[in-house]
């Protein structure tokens, strides 16, 4: 038994990532995973949405190389040749496919730890960062910042989910005012503030939340 990768395409076309300890065959060309660990790899935005029956599941072991693209072909769509390695590129066998790099390695994992604390009318927004690469590095008591300035972006919804304010902040704090939330109605009543950490490749990354019931 080991951890093995899966990916399961979801309907806006990006793929979580999970792995799973055990495979049990149950009947010919159906399969019982357990010990399951969804959201591996910053993908945890994706649990939420399941994927439909008859969803592309596709299993990842070591030999997959993948394509060093980097940051400078985000959004910029390339032309594809598909084909067995030992025929040349033209051969018909080879079948051409394009696509658009996304950048989705690059988004920014959502921070953790939203904590919302109330100062008078004030109310005080802390979070945790976390990182993309190096985050397994316990030598400093944070996680690195990997991204080119430390940036973020921050939703105020209403009980109804309605935006009632978007801010940014360059620290991990931010202080709604007492004057910000009386002009935004918002001045009693629960609250969810909405985080995420900003990319300069790639923009805002996932939200990670917090609620304050007012």
């Amino acid at each position: 038994e080991q951890a093995v990768e899966l990916r399961t395409r979801k309907a806006d076309g990006a793929w979580e990532l999970l792995q799973y300890e055990t495979a049990e065959l149950v009947a010919p060309g159906r399969w019982r995973l357990s010990g399951l660990l969804r959201g591996v790899g910053g993908t945890e935005g994706l649990i939420g949405d399941p994927a439909p029956a008859g969803s592309i599941l596709l299993g990842l072991g070591g030999g997959l190389i993948p394509i060093d693209l980097g940051e400078t072909l985000t959004g910029l769509e390339r032309s594809y040749r598909i084909g067995p390695a030992t025929l040349d590129i033209g051969d018909p066998s080879y079948a051409q496919a394009f696509w658009t790099y996304a950048g989705a390695s690059l988004r920014p994992h959502a921070p953790v730890r939203v904590a919302i604390t109330p100062e008078g009318g004030d109310l005080r927004v802390r979070w945790t960062r976390r990182s993309r690469r190096d985050a397994d590095l316990w030598i400093e008591p944070e996680a690195p910042l990997t991204e080119a300035e430390e940036r973020y972006r921050i939703r105020v919804r209403g009980a109804d989910g309605a935006v009632l304010r978007e801010a940014q902040s360059a620290a991990p704090e931010w202080l709604y005012g007492a004057a910000d939330r009386t002009a935004d109605g918002a001045a009693s009543g629960p609250l969810t503030i909405e985080v995420a950490q900003i990319s300069a490749a790639v923009g805002a990354g996932a939200f990670g939340k917090g609620t304050f019931d007012g």
